[in-house]
């Protein structure tokens, strides 16, 4: 038996004659409810599904984008830091100090101030940060504490 609905469409010339569904296609419609056919479609659980995934896989780009670019502008224009903080050491707690602090002084002619163990004068050898220039060499900051 015919399809009464698909009756009722017009029939265009360059569909040879075949009635065509509401979007403009040559194809039958979806089964009619009890047929024993198949639906046409998709459930809309699996759009639901489909949507919440393409969601979260557009956040998780946007987020990674995101984070490279923050991190990839971190490093630019920041100059390094180093210590400010230089010491006479004359015996067992007896430290004279500069300043008590060891971080955010200028690395005068070094890139990153000097390392434990070598030779500093401030202000244009100065140790690099959370060290102090001990008597001219860099030291760790226990044998003068704050």
């Amino acid at each position: 038996m015919p399809n009464p609905v698909m009756a009722l469409r017009p029939r265009f010339p360059w569909t040879n004659g075949t009635a065509v569904n509401a979007d403009g296609f040559n194809r039958e419609p979806p089964a009619a409810a009890g047929s024993g056919k198949p639906a046409a479609h998709g459930s809309a659980w699996g759009g639901i599904a489909t949507v919440t995934a393409v969601t979260a896989l557009g956040g998780a780009a946007f987020l990674g984008v995101n984070k490279a670019l923050s991190d990839s502008n971190k490093g630019q224009n920041v100059a390094p830091t180093c210590s400010p903080r230089t010491c006479r050491y004359s015996g067992p707690g007896l430290c004279d100090c500069n300043v008590n602090i060891t971080t955010g002084g200028s690395c005068g002619n070094t890139t990153g101030g000097v390392p434990l163990g070598g030779a500093c004068n401030l202000p244009s050898l100065p140790c690099q940060s959370d060290i102090t220039c001990i008597n001219s060499i860099c030291q760790d900051t226990a044998i003068c504490p704050f």
